[in-house]
């Protein structure tokens, strides 16, 4: 069926909005599904797991399809509006607004009513469960203490998750084999177990047995964050709330990076050290268990920040270039002056250049590299000059990608979406 026929504002090149919203599910980890486009949340599973609902979208069935979707569990979300094969007018990136606050809201009562029954159940359950003892089959495999606040209950281990005032939201379980889950609609983000007094330094890591692996190597306090994706939210809690404590993010080392990946972000927000086990598929307290140094991987020798000035100038590094005496590699460099001088004539020349490998700009030399522009407003004219600069310079390919749209890349949404 042609779409025109159905909605006139899409283009017949773009796909059904309904493959658009499963492709854009499916590319960030979700199964696939039927999406009903009604403006109302809905629920679907997110594993194989019996009464799994974790996964929650609500898309409007307006001119131009939009909407969120996410993870309870994981405490992603994502929003995401259909290409119709062309700019939206300004009538429609109204509407569009309209749609997202209306999701927004709808997702935040959602998440409110969870997060309240949740905290509910979990005070029960907490105050039926016992103090857990060394002897829980957990601990005694992971080798780690039971430190005060942690629980047992029905053969599990129980621990706590508390916001930064110490208020009970949620509970992690750990059954004897191993397998971790969270109390259901529970709020995990920006909430932790602490482990320890805070003092002058303080470690983040993400499950309970690194973090009694490290506080008993240590003595510092632990924060344990409970996934990798917490880990840049309680590092900025512990920054605004501890002032100029050293802050240690002890990340696993994943197999595919998401440990480091999330550690390096957070010590990006708060000027930490990351440390991480050598070998891939290890967190701190396997590599303990498996007979490493734990003090000499948590408290590595630092780097020296100054450096004497003769030392210095005794290991000159030439300057490598994009642009010869223009751009340098590895750098950041502002171009500014009035409106209409020409500055992203210039600009677009210069990346077109070193995009398309051109071998000199203005007689300077260019070194091959791709490029990304980051474009948040006036496609039409930039396709425009793009066009005349390819038709001027060669119709050759060029490694080179324009933003469809603008993107805050200091959100974590924004890298995702980047990504």
């Amino acid at each position: 069926m042609n779409i025109n026929l159905i909605n006139p504002s899409f283009s017949p090149d773009v796909p059904p909005p309904e493959d658009q919203i499963k492709a854009e599910m499916m590319r960030h980890g979700f199964p696939p599904v039927s999406v009903i486009r009604d403006g109302k949340m809905h629920r679907f599973p997110t594993s194989d797991k019996k009464g799994d609902d974790a996964g929650w979208y609500i898309f409007f069935d307006d001119q131009i399809p939009a909407g969120m979707f996410g993870d309870w569990r994981r405490g992603s979300e994502f929003s995401f509006c259909c290409t119709i094969g062309r700019e939206l007018s300004a009538d429609e990136l109204a509407a569009h607004t309209r749609a997202m606050a209306e999701a927004k809201k709808a997702r935040d009562d959602e998440r409110a009513a969870l997060a309240e029954d949740a905290t509910r159940r979990a005070a029960d359950i907490y105050a039926a469960a016992s103090p857990a003892t060394i002897d829980h089959p957990y601990l005694a495999r992971k080798k780690v203490h039971a430190f005060e606040g942690v629980k047992s209950s029905n053969g599990k281990l129980c621990t706590p998750i508390r916001d930064y005032k110490g208020a009970l939201s949620s509970l992690q379980f750990i059954d004897p084999d191993g397998n971790k889950k969270f109390l259901y609609g529970g709020e995990v983000k920006n909430r932790f177990f602490l482990i320890g007094a805070p003092g002058t330094k303080i470690f983040l890591c993400e499950g309970y047995a690194t973090g009694a692996t490290i506080h008993a190597a240590t003595g510092c306090a632990v924060l344990v964050c409970f996934s990798a994706s917490n880990l840049p939210n309680v590092a900025r809690l512990v920054r605004t709330r501890f002032g100029s404590v050293e802050i240690v993010i002890a990340a696993d080392n994943d197999e595919n990076g998401i440990g480091k990946k999330y550690a390096d972000e957070a010590a990006g927000h708060v000027g930490a050290t990351v440390v991480m086990p050598p070998e891939v598929g290890q967190d701190v307290n396997d590599f303990a268990n498996g007979g490493g140094d734990v003090s000499a991987l948590l408290c590595p020798k630092k780097k020296e920040w100054l450096v004497a000035a003769d030392d210095f100038a005794s290991q000159p590094v030439p300057i490598k270039w994009l642009i010869k005496n223009w751009i340098p590699e590895n750098s950041t460099i502002m171009m500014h002056g009035p409106s209409g001088s020409g500055k992203t004539f210039l600009i677009l020349d210069m990346a077109a250049h070193i995009a398309g490998g051109k071998e000199k700009w203005c007689g300077a030399k260019v070194k091959a590299a791709p490029v990304v522009y980051l474009c948040g407003e006036g496609h039409a004219g930039l396709r425009a000059r793009l066009a005349a600069w390819k038709q001027y310079n060669g119709d050759a390919p060029l490694s080179m990608w324009i933003a469809q749209s603008a993107l805050d890349l200091d959100t974590d949404e924004g890298r995702q979406t980047a990504l």
